[in-house]
């Protein structure tokens, strides 16, 4: 099916007031959507396929890991989004098929 028409264009501009987001002519003040440094991190649990052997903790920061029946679990808590993304692109860079990202409640 074509497109119906060019994509929106997205522009992201710092100001001395703060940042912004224009997205089809919309105004989105950004400044709120910051991470808070007070909020704690949150809890994820990810799971891959094939198995890490527990030294490989430290190179998914300290995650806990656990295997089970051909999979490994990392579980533990994860700073913001940035390092969640790093965490995936970790797991992709060895090559690990990922089964599940779920976000879970701090122990």
């Amino acid at each position: 099916m074509p497109c119906p028409g060019p994509a929106p264009t997205v522009q992201i501009r710092n100001a001395p007031t703060g940042r912004y987001l224009e997205k089809a002519g919309q105004h989105v003040d950004t400044t709120r959507a910051r991470v808070s440094e007070t909020q704690p991190p949150a809890h994820y649990e990810i799971t891959v396929e094939g198995i890490l052997a527990p030294h490989w903790s430290a190179w998914f920061d300290g995650l806990q890991l656990a295997s089970d029946g051909g999979r490994t679990i990392l579980t533990g808590p994860v700073a913001d989004q940035a390092a969640l993304h790093g965490l995936l692109a970790k797991i992709r860079d060895l090559g690990l098929p990922l089964l599940a990202v779920r976000r879970t409640e701090p122990p």
